[in-house]
């Protein structure tokens, strides 16, 4: 039991389940798991914070799913929702441009409306709001129109060559 502890951060339900499988009497199991969060060894509010961190700052998961996968590994809803407090509005919609903006990389030299749907619909695919996902889609695309008429600007200034190979030198 203590190998799993020290593995890798786990709730109390996926310990549970654990002494569950190794058949471990039900009574048994909750005395144990009680004595490790006395120790401090679970720490199901603890184990939320850190996974909605690194979901989020990683993977730009969003709240939605990050809220799923706790649910998933057994986590009280008060101690999901302390931890999703920390991701606030400004945070959701960085991560979701920053998911945005790849996905319009990946998109370039399409129709702009294939590459609207490709990006609101990767956005809606990671648990992103409709409102969310939208502004971002927006503010990604925009900034590619910019920095592509900013690079076509550029270039206007390149002179071509071809306008000089026949043209004939002064004597």
């Amino acid at each position: 039991m203590l190998r799993s502890l020290t593995a890798a951060p786990r709730t109390r339900a996926q310990l549970a389940q654990l002494l569950s499988a190794r058949g471990v009497p039900n009574q048994t199991a909750a005395q144990m798991l009680d004595r490790f969060t006395e120790l401090g060894l679970i720490d199901d509010a603890e184990y939320a914070r850190m996974w909605a961190r690194s979901r989020h700052e990683v993977k730009q998961a969003s709240r939605r799913v990050i809220r799923e996968e706790l649910r998933r590994k057994g986590v009280e809803e008060q101690d999901i929702e302390s931890a999703l407090e920390a991701i606030d509005d400004g945070a959701e919609h960085s991560a979701a441009l920053k998911v945005a903006e790849r996905k319009v990389r990946s998109t370039a030299g399409l129709e702009r409306r294939v590459r609207e749907r490709r990006v609101m619909a990767a956005l809606l695919r990671r648990g992103y709001s409709s409102s969310v996902a939208a502004s971002a889609m927006r503010a990604a695309l925009q900034a590619a129109e910019e920095e592509d008429s900013e690079d076509s600007e550029d270039s206007s200034d390149v002179v071509d060559l071809a306008e000089f190979e026949d043209a004939s030198l002064p004597d």
